[in-house]
């Protein structure tokens, strides 16, 4: 069986490097490592209270990163996003924010959180 885009993680080549890691304060620097390097299944897994994926949201993320070239380290900081505004997963806000993402191009775990920090306002009212 062939792994689910979901089970992907970030590229190397998209990986924050060493040098910026260290230069931030370390709360920092273990979200942003661990969104570099998880999946967008296993940020689903941390999430959840029984520690497995709700099959719904498996399978809504696949197909939305089937659809959408966005890398596994953005897709975690969008879910993050998700479950700590709207605590669960906003098919709409995935979809609106996944879609920004992908038109300005944002690959990289620290720009999405950049964004995402910037946008914040805008973000949390996508929903209502």
């Amino acid at each position: 069986m062939s792994k689910l885009l979901i089970q992907k993680t970030q590229p190397i080549e998209l990986q924050t490097d060493k040098e910026t890691l260290q230069g931030m304060e370390n709360g920092l620097q273990k979200i942003v490592s661990m969104f570099d390097t998880i999946s967008p299944y296993e940020y689903l897994e941390t999430v959840s209270k029984a520690n497995v994926p709700n099959p719904y949201e498996i399978k809504l993320v696949d197909q939305f990163m089937y659809k959408n070239p966005i890398s596994p380290g953005v897709i975690n900081v969008i879910l993050d996003f998700c479950f700590k505004q709207y605590k669960g997963l906003n098919k709409y806000v995935l979809y609106s924010i996944g879609y920004y993402f992908s038109r300005h191009e944002i690959k990289t775990v620290m720009s999405a959180m950049e964004c995402i920090r910037s946008k914040k306002e805008e973000f949390s009212n996508l929903s209502k």
